[in-house]
């Protein structure tokens, strides 16, 4: 049985939305911005898979990771009573969790991750597993999983904290990013809507230029080419996702992006279109 066939037995345990647009679209400051205040009266938490990836091939994952760059959240701070969660720290875990993920990442996974990055390719059915592994370390660190399935078998069911009581959503940026993702990803995180960033690429370019997410300092994969690349291979493989949900039944809320709109004003479109 191969690691992919494996994951498909590991019930979904978890509730979550996916945020789907090409880069540049917002996904990241939007998915931030839901971890700060959450949506539809629920508290999220944000996978960016991106960032993790980053974070992974820069050979720093033997650290405590550090938050992710949220410099659009001080615009937020007068509405902090729509909030249904205030802006907190990662969980502070033990010290065994992060021994645990120091050695968590073999050398050859991050050189891998590394040449992913570095020619834009997807990850493909064959190579979820490694998916999965970022995954269990994000639910490890967001205390949404015990430290201990750090070690175990790929095959072996997930079980949730003994004190897990309120269960956010977890907001998806960046995988599933194709339809085998979306297909394994069942087994692991329940997609409740779909939250469709429909961004051309005209828009994508300026709002790039603009920075106007304030994500995009230290980017080295955002020149003319890179982004081309990216828009070609989401035109490509990503965007059949809305189709793929729409024939399940799950919920796409479609949200204009302008060259202009700021996190804080896709935040509180969102909240209108809650599709529960």
């Amino acid at each position: 049985m191969s690691g992919l066939e494996s994951e498909l037995l590991v019930p979904a345990l978890y509730k979550g939305i996916l945020l789907l647009g090409p880069t540049g679209s917002g996904k990241t400051p939007l998915g931030q911005l839901l971890a700060h205040r959450g949506i539809w009266g629920r508290r999220c938490v944000h996978f960016d898979f991106g960032y993790w990836l980053r974070w992974i091939a820069s050979d720093h994952s033997s650290e405590a990771p550090p938050p992710q760059p949220s410099s659009f959240l001080p615009e937020c701070s007068q509405a902090s009573q729509t909030s249904v969660a205030s802006e907190t720290d990662r969980t502070r875990l033990p010290e065994q969790a992060y021994s645990l993920c120091s050695e968590y990442f073999t050398r050859e996974e991050r050189q891998f991750i590394q040449q992913v990055l570095l020619s834009g390719a997807l990850l493909e059915d064959k190579d979820f597993w490694l998916a999965v592994k970022i995954l269990k370390y994000f639910l490890v660190l967001e205390g949404l999983a015990e430290p201990e399935v750090l070690r175990q078998p790929q095959s072996q069911p997930l079980k949730k904290p003994k004190d897990f009581s309120t269960e956010p959503l977890i907001v998806l940026n960046g995988l599933p990013r194709h339809v085998g993702q979306a297909e394994a990803m069942k087994s692991w995180v329940d997609v409740q809507a779909v939250v469709y960033l429909d961004c051309p690429a005209e828009v994508v370019l300026e709002r790039i230029r603009s920075n106007i997410g304030g994500d995009r300092q230290g980017r080295t994969d955002d020149d003319l080419q890179c982004v081309q690349a990216k828009l070609a291979t989401y035109q490509a493989r990503t965007q059949p996702l809305i189709a793929y949900y729409q024939s399940r039944g799950v919920p796409i809320v479609r949200l204009p992006v302008t060259t202009t709109i700021t996190p804080a004003e896709t935040w509180q479109e969102l909240q209108r279109k809650n599709p529960w």
